[in-house]
């Protein structure tokens, strides 16, 4: 999930010219263990992809819209990528 964490920081970074206030466990990307569901947060109050079974959370602003698109379009040129493998 890298790539995806990456694409999200590289595009944060260039929508708000800052990083220094945020740590990698701001932008994260995993698979939980318990469903299977993509869990996927980028910084902000309750600013994330979650499963539908976790508590409901918002994004605040449409930077972090494009930062969370950002890391969904990463996730696809991965799954295309390994899926053209098989």
């Amino acid at each position: 999930m890298s790539e995806i964490t990456k694409a999200a920081k590289s595009t944060y970074q260039h929508l708000f010219c800052e990083l220094r206030y945020y740590s990698d466990f701001n932008f994260r990307a995993y698979v939980g263990s318990k469903n299977g569901g993509l869990v996927f947060d980028c910084p902000g109050d309750a600013c994330g992809v979650y499963p539908s079974i976790w508590p409901s959370k918002n994004v605040d602003n449409a930077a972090q819209q494009i930062t969370l698109l950002a890391g969904l379009a990463a996730l696809h040129d991965k799954a295309r990528r390994e899926i053209k493998t098989y």
